[in-house]
């Protein structure tokens, strides 16, 4: 799923909100039970995958772990502003920002509790504000490298007042826990362009940065598809949607139309949502079609998604060539919790 749409989702759910879910009756179910094979797998965490091994009917799972050394992560530091800088925090007021990963090395980051005047002519004080921009970061030796194109962003106030900023971010941040860290912000009216400087710099230590990753050797058992909540990744195969939603008229393996995995991203740790706004990434192939197998419809209102199960026949290719036909028929156990998949499937000669 994408990161930047499911950001309110996630909220919703970390609430305990939930998601709206539509579940397949299982219309087939009787006719399948008996002539198929069947399996429901278990995929309500988001620090795990679940390993479905199509011969055997095993599942394994493992873990996903974060370890240090990413640059996503919540920084709190101090902030240095220019000489004509719009921010006036203190030596003493915290600036936080918060950097998520939106794709490899794009990144989002978010300036919060940036003291800001108020807008409007003659007004005085301050009232706190908070600025997201696109970055980039690469890694170099034992730092990140951030950079980013200078843009039009909005500057968001308290009192819910915007105004239009160009801005630009450059900086280095330690790959290790303790080091330092320091993040330019080039602030500018968008109707000045970049005449002026209006920003600052913010600095401090990294805290434990995470890389996530499997925790684990996937290696060392069979598996064909791997199931993350709602995604699914193949073990190096491919997977095909058909048009019918009859297990039964699917006879021969398809010729044409099959897609192997690409790259992607899954939500593995929510634990500073909260807090702080931060979701940790795992990032790792998905199989978009496999991906499919339910719908997600925005509702424009809270929940913020329904869920649909899609009734139609899968037809997975394992990497050693083999296939199998697929129908999920439902995706919730009988307390109507998620996720847990369940499928009937059956080898293609």
């Amino acid at each position: 799923m994408k990161k930047s749409s499911l950001k309110w989702c996630i909220l919703f759910l970390f609430l305990g909100w939930g998601v709206a879910c539509s579940k397949h009756s299982g219309e087939n179910d009787d006719s399948y039970e008996g002539r198929y094979k069947s399996a429901t797998v278990q995929a309500t965490e988001y620090d795990e995958w679940a390993y479905f091994d199509f011969e055997t009917g095993k599942i394994n799972r493992l873990k996903i772990k974060g370890m240090a050394g990413a640059v996503t992560g919540v920084y709190g530091g101090i902030w240095t502003g220019t000489s004509s800088s719009i921010v006036q925090n203190s030596a003493t007021d915290t600036v936080g920002i918060v950097i998520t990963e939106v794709a490899n090395d794009s990144l989002s980051i978010t300036f919060n509790h940036l003291l800001v005047s108020p807008k409007g002519m003659g007004a005085t004080g301050t009232v706190q504000a908070t600025l997201t921009a696109k970055a980039y970061a690469v890694k170099q030796g034992d730092k990140w490298l951030i950079s980013s194109k200078t843009l039009a962003y909005d500057l968001e106030r308290e009192d819910k007042t915007v105004t239009e900023y160009n801005v630009g971010i450059t900086g280095e941040v330690g790959t290790s826990e303790g080091s330092a860290f320091s993040i330019n912000l080039f602030l500018c009216p968008s109707a000045m362009g970049t005449m002026m400087n209006m920003g600052g710099t913010l600095t401090g230590k990294v805290g434990l940065n995470k890389l996530y990753m499997i925790d684990g050797d996937e290696t060392s058992f069979s598996w064909d598809i791997a199931f993350h909540k709602y995604d699914i990744r193949t073990n190096g195969g491919s997977a095909v949607k058909m048009t019918t939603k009859d297990m039964t008229a699917v006879t021969a393996v398809p010729t044409s139309g099959f897609e192997s995995d690409a790259e992607g991203a899954v939500m593995a740790d929510l634990s500073q949502m909260m807090t702080a706004g931060f979701v940790g990434y795992q990032d790792c192939m998905l199989n978009k079609v496999l991906c499919g197998w339910v719908t997600a419809t925005p509702t424009g209102t809270m929940p913020p998604y329904t869920y649909q199960l899609n009734n139609q026949v899968f037809v997975v290719k394992t990497a050693a060539g083999t296939a199998w036909k697929v129908q999920f028929t439902d995706m919730t156990n009988e307390k109507d919790k998620a996720v847990y998949a369940r499928f009937y499937y059956d080898k293609l000669k």
